[in-house]
């Protein structure tokens, strides 16, 4: 589940943090709205979204996962609509029913495709049921951003996270162990990546619970090639946007404030105010424009040795 948000999260930075609908089971969606999305990610639920306009103008859309009951209830409704017994879904290795495996094969618009797995009823009137509880509600959902009305002015992206093939053409197809979606995408979200592990843990304490955990969170994931990372996928020209600016400076505390700035202001004012040079009150902050993310890193410790002088010596005769 905490891959499913940070991927929501990445993609969201990707796509410009502009106004983004998720659409998944209803436990799901009740675990993402308690992990606290920002206020531009919508979810809703499958089998709750028909008819639904007002994501019309949404810069991305996510459907995850899919509706798929027990074979059962598909052989019951068969039964009912045609009064012949259906043929029964197989018997597993652990002695429950359910779907045959199938290749399925989804099409790329460069013209080659991706074999799939995927399930399929031996009975068609059960498989025909099947389809339109899950293919068809992801066409539905993926029908809420209305793709067929945009133009270049208004682009929508649409990612598909299941194991099902739908009658589209697709760009990419990714396997879901290949992403990168680490702890680091939490504090990208909130447009600023801390570099020192002591105040990660401040600020992230639900993530790293000391600074030695986010120490070797740091160690896994390097602050400059995460942020790279995502820079990166949107200069591919995955998004139309202008790529955001990146902003990597070195700050320190201001004057009577401790290391790290608090939970309560490290969205708010590290985030949305960081033109003024004295920031959150907490960081000093040496640019003046508005960065997209900001990438801060503590500023160095410097010893300076003092040499001795004649003056120095009269105060101290041992040097």
């Amino acid at each position: 589940m905490k891959k499913l948000r940070r991927y929501i999260l990445r993609r969201w930075i990707e796509t410009g943090r502009k106004p983004t609908l998720v659409i998944c089971q209803q436990a799901v969606e009740e675990w993402l709205k308690a992990s606290g999305l920002p206020k531009a990610i919508a979810v809703e639920h499958f089998n709750a979204i028909a008819g639904l306009d007002q994501y019309r103008d949404v810069r991305l859309l996510i459907a995850i996962g899919r509706t798929q009951p027990d074979p059962s209830a598909h052989e019951a409704d068969a039964g009912a609509l045609t009064g012949l017994e259906p043929i029964k879904a197989g018997l597993k290795a652990n002695g429950s029913r359910w779907f045959d495996k199938v290749e399925r094969g989804i099409r790329i618009a460069d013209g080659s495709g991706r074999a799939v797995t995927c399930d399929q009823h031996p009975d068609p009137v059960c498989e025909a049921l099947r389809q339109q509880i899950c293919e068809a509600e992801i066409l539905q959902s993926v029908g809420r951003a209305r793709g067929v009305n945009r133009t270049a002015a208004n682009p929508v992206d649409i990612d598909i996270v299941a194991d099902v093939v739908l009658p589209l053409t697709v760009n990419e197809v990714l396997a879901w162990e290949t992403e990168d979606v680490n702890e680091g995408i939490e504090m990208a979200a909130a447009g600023v990546v801390l570099g020192s592990p002591a105040d990660m843990a401040k600020c992230w304490p639900e993530m790293w619970a000391t600074p030695k955990a986010a120490e070797c969170a740091v160690a896994d994931f390097p602050l400059h090639s995460l942020v790279k990372g995502i820079l990166t996928r949107i200069w591919r020209g995955k998004s139309p946007l202008t790529p955001p600016g990146l902003f990597s400076v070195t700050a320190r505390p201001a004057a009577g404030s401790k290391r790290a700035a608090p939970p309560s202001t490290r969205r708010s004012s590290l985030t949305r105010a960081p033109g003024s040079r004295r920031g959150s009150g907490r960081w000093r902050i040496s640019r003046s424009r508005r960065p997209s993310l900001l990438l801060l890193r503590p500023r160095p410790t410097t010893r300076r040795a003092r040499l001795p002088t004649s003056r120095n010596r009269r105060r101290n005769p041992r040097m």
